[in-house]
């Protein structure tokens, strides 16, 4: 079997920052989460949060639309590439109980968007393009 790569020393989860107007932002350039969801969803970095605070910007439960159709989705999460980019993340994102429990959206985490993201790619993945 191919081994993903290990993550570059010091590469984050997901960056939380506030732009100019005080909009919480997730997720930056270099992010381990942002490099899985571009690379296998399509889906740019930064994430606006729907909520002022940015906390609980929706429910992991709910529906998340994709930039792409399903198939185009599908033909990304078939390259090895995107495998390496979502184990990458996962290795980052979830070093112990807790954030793997958010991870794997059994407890709310600060960005509902990026649970439902994971969601929607261990879906596809487990059940099939």
């Amino acid at each position: 079997p191919l081994l993903a790569s290990a993550p570059a020393v010091g590469t984050k989860c997901i960056t939380i920052a506030r732009d100019a107007t005080g909009n919480v932002l997730y997720g930056s350039d270099g992010d381990a989460f942002c490099s899985f969801a571009s690379e296998c969803l399509g889906v740019p970095c930064p994430l606006p949060s729907t909520a002022e605070r940015g906390i609980q910007d929706s429910s992991p439960d709910d529906p998340q639309a994709l930039p792409e159709n399903t198939s185009a989705v599908c033909a990304k999460m078939a390259r090895q590439a995107c495998t390496s980019a979502y184990e990458a993340a996962e290795a980052v994102c979830v070093n112990d109980q807790h954030s793997a429990q958010i991870w794997r959206v059994e407890r709310r985490g600060a960005c509902a968007k990026c649970q439902r993201l994971v969601g929607v790619y261990r879906r596809l993945r487990d059940v099939g393009c």
